[in-house]
């Protein structure tokens, strides 16, 4: 079970996805790390999971935006979990996913207030 966070609000979906987005946030932890070490700073982070796959090759980097996060779309999901293309200036938001569970923060904080993701289309 999830640690015990004292939020009523989506309480049930929250928990279930808790342990996902550590392991995500452990990852970017990787990232920032590997940054540090070599005193670069990427332009985007890409996650993906490691069993998906693409009919068509993906645009340079370059062509994603650097405002939004760019996320494959699934009917009826708020948010994809299987990629997304992240703008380094997004990332903390974005891979630190698992600390709304602490603050208690619903989906509206990510997509409505902030309008931070586009769909990969």
């Amino acid at each position: 079970a999830a640690p015990t966070h004292g939020c009523t609000l989506g309480s049930s979906r929250a928990s279930s996805g808790y342990w996902q987005w550590e392991k995500v946030q452990a990852c970017y932890e990787l990232v920032l790390a590997h940054e540090a070490k070599y005193c670069a700073r990427f332009s985007h982070i890409v996650r993906s999971r490691p069993d998906l796959t693409f009919g068509r090759p993906l645009q340079d980097i370059r062509h994603y935006s650097q405002t939004a996060v760019t996320v494959l779309h699934r009917r009826g999901a708020w948010l994809d979990d299987r990629f997304a293309i992240v703008p380094r200036a997004l990332a903390d938001v974005y891979f630190r996913t698992v600390q709304s569970y602490f603050t208690c923060r619903d989906c509206g904080v990510y997509r409505s207030a902030c309008k931070l993701f586009q769909s990969l289309d």
